[in-house]
């Protein structure tokens, strides 16, 4: 939700809320006549236009700086980075996701979880190329990094692009398109292979609420968003009583009725907030909270939603399947 309160809590209100079985597994399978891991196969020079103006990359480029988590894609292909955004949650460390999948050795954090890039640590890294494909603050830095290196962000606007756009527009950028659609591929089957596994789940409403503080939920209503279009692709569909009387995005109080629907996923802003939201009686008497169908995320699950990519999404349907399924095989 760009301009407006973020959807995690601590750190991540930085970070905005817009608003998936398995992780999706190692590198895609180099076949026979594919180069070797992290050896770009596209033609160059490639120029691509985006939202923001274009970038022409003369070569293949071998010192990249993920600004959005390219750096989860990035290394499905065997790619590394010499430059990556900070661990919102626990800085230092990579996301749940990205364990024993991102090697973030020889790479430096560039960008804080407030969403400000550090230019100069960027600058002294020599990148040849800068992806910010998701970043919710390129407006804001792209005249300095374009003058840096050639700089690749997103085609429609933040948040806008599908993950799958995305990923393609990476592909492009460093020259393994075809790898990355075969990464792509996977992650879309395991889509597929839940909404099928839950026929149950077709037609069926949800939303994500944030309560960030007394009385106040951020509820998304934009179906055209990153993470709602994940959703969509599991058959489930944005309640329209919320699409239609949540304004801006802020849900009162008053309005707690709208939350009952048939699949919410919850986050908090801190610990207390979720004991006096639970003690609510409006909130604990919703059907969706009696029959415990609802999902609580934690911080790094809502940067999942806010940001997904070919690691994130499998992991985020992975924690919440147990709740799918419930919703799924309920009736009525």
């Amino acid at each position: 939700m760009h301009g407006t309160r973020r959807i995690v809590g601590g750190a991540l209100l930085a970070i905005l809320a817009v608003l998936a079985l398995t992780a999706c597994g190692g590198a895609a399978e180099q076949g026979g006549d594919q180069p070797p891991a992290g050896q770009a196969s596209g033609t160059f020079p490639v120029t691509i236009t985006h939202a923001l103006g274009e970038a022409t990359i003369p070569a293949a480029p071998t010192r990249i700086v993920a600004l959005s988590y390219e750096q989860d894609l990035l290394s499905q292909i065997g790619i590394t980075t010499v430059g990556h955004n900070e661990n919102a949650v626990t800085p230092g460390r990579p996301y749940p996701w990205e364990e024993g999948k991102v090697d973030f050795a020889g790479s430096e954090v560039v960008v804080e979880p407030s969403q400000e890039v550090n230019l100069e640590k960027i600058a002294a890294l020599q990148p040849d190329l800068i992806l910010a494909t998701n970043l919710s603050t390129i407006d804001k830095f792209y005249p300095q990094l374009s003058q840096i290196a050639p700089t690749v962000v997103y085609q429609k606007g933040w948040n806008k692009d599908t993950w799958q756009d995305n990923a393609a527009l990476i592909g492009k950028a460093v020259g393994k398109e075809a790898d990355v659609a075969r990464v792509v591929q996977g992650v879309e089957k395991k889509i597929s292979d839940t909404a099928a596994a839950i026929p149950g789940l077709q037609g069926k409403t949800y939303a994500t609420a944030y309560y960030y503080e007394r009385g106040t939920f951020v509820v998304p209503t934009d179906s055209t968003t990153t993470m709602p279009q994940v959703y969509a692709a599991l058959g489930l569909r944005i309640d329209p009583e919320i699409a239609a009387n949540v304004k801006n995005r802020s849900l009162s109080a008053e309005q707690i009725g709208l939350l009952d629907v048939d699949y919410l996923s919850l986050s908090f802003a801190n610990a207390d907030l979720r004991s006096q939201l639970f003690a609510d009686p409006l909130f604990a008497n919703l059907d969706v909270v009696k029959q415990q169908r609802y999902f609580e995320s934690d911080e790094a699950g809502g940067v999942a939603e806010n940001y997904p990519t070919v690691l994130n999404i499998p992991w985020t349907i992975d924690r919440q399947l147990d709740v799918l399924k419930k919703v799924g095989a309920a009736t009525g």
